[in-house]
């Protein structure tokens, strides 16, 4: 949306002064979502079953002996390359598949904010589901399915739109849990 919103700040206000008030907007909104994310996720980082507090001497020496913490640093590791790869392949993807460049901004708009519901969402996912490595997997396996979509379906940007937002909804469900898979640790 920066773009739209510069351009008319830019027809308001003129040089300088359009983006300086453009940068005061875009940094309030950030601020505000990210209280918008904190408030989301806040209680998701406590380990439920932790009796005494982990100290730094104690994470030190898990980190190079715990397969657990390995392995899901990895996972975490390669989702986070996926999921920022998507969101960079998608100025390629509106600009060379669909031939229209201006529809990044509806891309990204949609997949950050399928992130957002998933994340909203995921602690109540984990009540249904019952376990937060099953809703893991499931919001993984469904964001892979709808990725896999993205391959066979016909080039239009409301197909992509609609497809990648369910497969962002879905990955937004597991990334919401990362603090709690990492805590299992």
């Amino acid at each position: 949306l920066v773009p739209v919103f510069s351009t008319a700040m830019f027809a308001v206000l003129g040089g300088v002064q359009a983006y300086t008030v453009l940068a005061v907007i875009v940094g309030i909104a950030f601020i505000i979502c990210y209280y918008v994310h904190y408030f989301i996720t806040k209680g998701h980082d406590m380990a439920p079953h932790a009796v005494k507090p982990v100290t730094f001497k104690d994470m030190g020496r898990s980190i190079g002996t715990n397969g657990q913490l390995i392995s899901w640093f990895v996972h975490d590791a390669l989702r986070c390359i996926a999921y920022y790869g998507m969101a960079a392949l998608s100025a390629y993807y509106c600009k060379v598949v669909l031939g229209d460049p201006a529809s990044t901004s509806v891309i990204l708009v949609v997949f950050y904010l399928g992130c957002i519901v998933g994340s909203a969402f995921s602690s109540r996912v984990v009540k249904i589901i019952g376990s937060s490595k099953k809703t893991t997997i499931i919001g993984m396996v469904g964001w892979l399915v709808a990725q896999s979509l993205m391959l066979v379906l016909p080039f239009d940007l409301w197909i992509a739109a609609i497809v990648l937002g369910i497969g962002q909804v879905s990955y937004g469900i597991a990334y919401g849990l990362t603090a709690n898979m990492y805590s299992m640790c």
